[in-house]
């Protein structure tokens, strides 16, 4: 983001400065299967700068998939354990966070129930919701529930060879707009 308007606490026509932001992650993926479970484990680099001030940092995650049966698995993630370095005064937190959940997959359509105990949160966060496939077509949307916010998000994507195009958005009583993400992927071999 750029052209961001750094005001002082009086009411203007002239902003003090501009300034920009921004962020950018950088992640590796492995996985592997053991009989009937399969395990994850990511690094993700993360860089960020707003104002004048930047910070660095690296976060792990690790996921396990349990396949109960042909329809029903569950599913556990511990993710962004990691830290960053120091902003002028402090180093910015990652949200550690722990989910698990259980899914019911058909054919090309999965349905999942989930909760998420997350660091910056006291409260336990509460999923549900569903994705499908067609060719290289997949979408999905979820409703989200924790005290005091509520949400339901959703997603389309496009597989073509070794790329992704994913978009997402996001609506709900959070006070933070409308959140939309854009997402390109590459598979490496």
């Amino acid at each position: 983001m750029s052209d961001l308007e750094l005001r002082s606490n009086k009411p203007t026509s002239k902003p003090l400065g501009y300034y920009s932001a921004y962020g950018i992650s950088a992640r590796g993926i492995t996985s592997r299967e053991i009989g009937a479970i399969k395990f994850g484990l990511a690094l993700q680099l993360i860089e960020l700068e707003i104002y004048q001030e930047s910070s660095r940092g690296v976060a792990f995650d690790f996921g396990a998939t349990w396949s109960i049966n042909e329809y029903f698995k569950f599913n556990i993630s511990a993710l962004n354990f990691g830290r960053m370095n120091k902003l002028e005064s402090s180093a910015p937190e990652l949200p550690k966070r722990l989910v698990n959940s259980v899914s019911f997959d058909l054919k090309s359509s999965s349905l999942f129930i989930g909760i998420e105990s997350n660091s910056l949160l006291n409260d336990m966060i509460y999923y549900v919701g569903g994705n499908s496939k067609y060719k290289n077509l997949f979408f999905g949307g979820t409703a989200t529930s924790t005290k005091g916010m509520k949400s339901i998000s959703g997603g389309v994507g496009f597989l073509l060879g070794i790329y992704t195009i994913t978009y997402g958005f996001q609506w709900g009583d959070h006070h933070l707009g409308r959140p939309q993400m854009l997402d390109i992927s590459i598979r490496l071999p």
